[in-house]
């Protein structure tokens, strides 16, 4: 603060994000972060997060289970936070007779490849992953492995960084994958903030961006 920032960005952490806020509001500084809160909270005046909510997320899950009228579904959770987004949309499916859901928690390798299993044989085809993108990249390589990625099943990622995740494996196996993503990469606007990282990464050598890739944290807050 010595330093009389004209805004704090940050940081993701639960805890210290209570403490930047309050410090924020006693400082009058604008405070920008960016991190999925469990549920929606009324942010400090000086407070605002990039993150969409978990129902307006859950909403647009929705949207896609239904309009693929998925009569099941598979729900991979990592963590209990994500859990709100769940319940959003187990209270929705449960409304309507002869659909079923099948909540399974990933809590290692080794188990996420377990549950794998369990839904080939149970033949549960329609899989909704709520996890962070490392753990969706792994999952999409267990069920190549598992024989799953075919025309026969669908895979809805709740990642925002889908587009960090190589899917060139899985192009030709005809799999159904749907992905979403904030930043939309042919939008005038977003090119050129890209373009302005891009330059201050060759100057600062500093990695903020990959050629291929647009991690949604660092577009988002250049954005804002």
């Amino acid at each position: 603060m010595d330093l009389s920032p004209a805004a704090l960005f940050g940081p993701r952490s639960p805890e210290m994000s209570s403490y930047a806020n309050s410090m924020c509001r006693y400082l009058h500084i604008p405070h920008l972060e960016y991190r999925e809160e469990p549920t929606y909270r009324r942010t400090a005046s000086f407070s605002i997060n990039l993150h969409p909510s978990p129902v307006e997320l859950a909403k647009a899950y929705l949207d896609v289970i239904n309009y693929y009228n998925m009569d099941h579904l598979m729900i991979l959770y990592a963590s209990s936070s994500g859990l709100t987004k769940m319940q959003v949309i187990i209270q929705d499916i449960s409304k309507e007779s002869g659909k079923a859901i099948h909540l399974r928690q990933v809590s290692s390798n080794t188990n996420m490849r377990e549950l794998l299993m369990e839904a080939k044989r149970k033949q549960w085809t329609n899989i909704l992953a709520d996890l962070n993108a490392s753990q969706t990249s792994l999952l999409l390589k267990m069920a190549l492995q598992q024989g799953m990625i075919n025309p026969y099943h669908h895979y809805v990622l709740t990642t925002l960084d889908i587009e960090t995740i190589n899917l060139d494996d899985y192009k030709y196996n005809h799999v159904n994958i749907t992905g979403f993503r904030l930043v939309d990469r042919k939008n005038k606007f977003v090119k050129l903030i890209t373009d302005d990282m891009y330059i201050y990464q060759m100057n600062t050598r500093l990695p903020l961006l990959s050629m291929e890739n647009h991690n949604t944290i660092p577009v988002n807050i250049n954005g804002s």
